[in-house]
């Protein structure tokens, strides 16, 4: 076959492949690859077509036939981009997986290595092939020895196979990698607890997991580890004196006095005399009653060494004073701010609801308050009760005629319970109350009234408002009163005043 004739089948076939005729296209492919195998391109394009023309698995076939020639040639880039085409297609194939993590570890590219035998460990673990996830666990952190989760995942196949030799030496290989690791000290306990319940005599791990409670100020946990570790403890003179304290600081005397007892024996057997003259100190610190005791034994050791101690405790129990009053002094702010907070919050809820009220006279009134009333002058009056409640006036001032002498009544109240002066206040509210209702009565009901009557309510809770007189009840009562008015002398026109 010519080029000439090869390019013409080229561009035959991918014309029939721009107006979709695939079946067609790649039939005029197929007269290529019979004359030239190794053309990859064109193979390429025949697996892009099975693809399109819904055939997988012919598309799957031709890809994976030119990925591994890439492979076998050296060409890995390669490779990698056809080795993708076929997850495209099918992302369950644990072999194209499998082929395409071998790939990143040879090009070097160890983190995408790795993304992808944790792909296929994951997809093996779901068959249940556990003795290949254990392969592939393995490669993994051989190729990520740093990489903590792989270790663990890794740790966990292991467990679950029964091989807890193998899953202890991954969680102490974590361990190292955790042990300058800032955070990380739950982690570390856990799993240095894991690993102690099956290598009990590990007796740096001890000290470790010992350490970190210390720290952490769990000293009833510490205190657990070193009185099961019966063979280490007693003849090490650092957890010793680590166990006498935390049973001091628990106020168990007794116990912590023979703890430093040993200690001190221990001290003075290795020839120092110094550490072992502390560790009576600590005694005397305790129980200030065994002075004499412990002045013979100490001086004996070291002649005026006592007389140090009693000073250095009497320092050491000035210190704990100020401790215990800092301490004190710490709980009592936690205290006050605690109370602080409880009171802002109640009155965040007073006012809520305080809120919410004025809301539903403001929904009664059919507007917006305005500022409240002030009344024009005040009446000398005692001083005011301390903290007295302070009564807010609510809605806007009644403008309907007639009605001044009710809102002067109603703001003079105010102003008086202001000042404490609650029974003046009472006596004004109740004669605006009366002023409101009869202006209510004369069939002057505007809503600033409705309001008004609303707020004198709220201020005598065990009286009800009265509602406005029913249309026909009105219209008798303005007869009546006109009856009234026409029965009484000419000088009995004048206004009457409620006040």
């Amino acid at each position: 076959m010519t080029v000439l004739n090869k390019e013409k089948i080229l561009e035959q076939a991918k014309i029939f492949a721009d107006e979709g005729k695939y079946d067609r296209a790649l039939r005029e492919y197929e007269k290529i690859i019979l004359v030239d195998a190794s053309d990859f391109r064109v193979k390429l394009r025949m697996a892009e077509l099975y693809a399109k023309n819904k055939q997988v698995n012919e598309s799957i076939k031709l890809y994976r036939e030119v990925a591994d020639a890439y492979t076998q040639e050296g060409f890995f880039l390669k490779a990698v981009t056809v080795y993708k085409n076929i997850l495209r297609l099918n992302p369950s194939l644990i072999e194209i997986n499998e082929e395409l993590a071998k790939l990143h570890e040879k090009m070097g590219i160890m983190p995408d290595a790795v993304r992808q035998f944790d792909i296929v460990a994951g997809a093996l673990d779901r068959r249940g092939e556990i003795e290949r996830v254990l392969e592939i666990r393995s490669k993994i952190v051989e190729l990520a020895p740093q990489d903590i989760a792989a270790r663990t995942k890794l740790a966990e196949v292991y467990q679950r196979q029964g091989k807890t030799d193998e899953a202890l030496d991954q969680f102490q290989a974590i361990l190292k990698l955790l042990e300058h690791k800032d955070g990380a000290e739950a982690k570390r306990i856990e799993l240095y607890e894991k690993v102690l319940l099956h290598r009990p005599d590990d007796h740096a791990m001890i000290r470790a997991l010992i350490e970190i409670y210390v720290k952490q100020g769990e000293r009833r946990k510490a205190l657990k580890w070193l009185e099961s570790a019966k063979e280490l403890t007693p003849y090490d003179p650092k957890l010793l004196r680590l166990q006498a304290e935390i049973y001091a600081s628990l106020n168990q005397f007794e116990t912590a006095r023979s703890k430093f007892l040993a200690l001190a024996t221990m001290l003075q057997e290795e020839g120092k005399i110094e550490d072992a003259v502390s560790a009576y100190g600590e005694i005397f610190l305790m129980m200030p009653d065994e002075s004499e005791k412990l002045r013979e034994i100490v001086e004996e050791m070291k002649p005026g060494a006592f007389a140090e101690l009693e000073t250095w405790a009497e320092h050491k129990r000035s210190l704990m004073a100020e401790e215990a009053q800092q301490k004190e002094q710490t709980l009592q702010k936690i205290a006050d701010e605690k109370r602080l907070q409880e009171d802002e919050t109640r009155k965040a809820k007073e006012k809520k609801v305080e809120e919410e009220r004025q809301e539903k006279i403001r929904r009664a009134r059919g507007d917006t308050p305005s500022p409240a009333v002030k009344p024009a002058s005040v009446k000398p009056v005692r001083p005011a009760t301390p903290n007295a409640p302070v009564p807010q006036v609510l809605g806007p001032k009644p403008t309907l005629q007639g009605a001044e002498e009710a809102e002067s009544a109603f703001s003079l109240g105010n102003v008086y319970a202001q000042m404490g002066l609650s029974d003046e206040a009472s006596s004004e509210w109740k004669k605006a109350k009366l002023l409101f209702e009869e202006l209510q009565a004369s069939g002057k009901n505007t809503p600033e009234i409705a309001a008004r009557l609303v707020e004198l309510a709220d201020k005598f809770p065990e009286e009800k408002v009265s509602p406005p007189p029913s249309p026909p009840l009105r219209r008798m009562m303005e007869r009546k009163k006109a009856d009234e008015q026409e029965s009484l002398p000419s000088k009995s026109n004048k206004k009457i005043s409620f006040v």
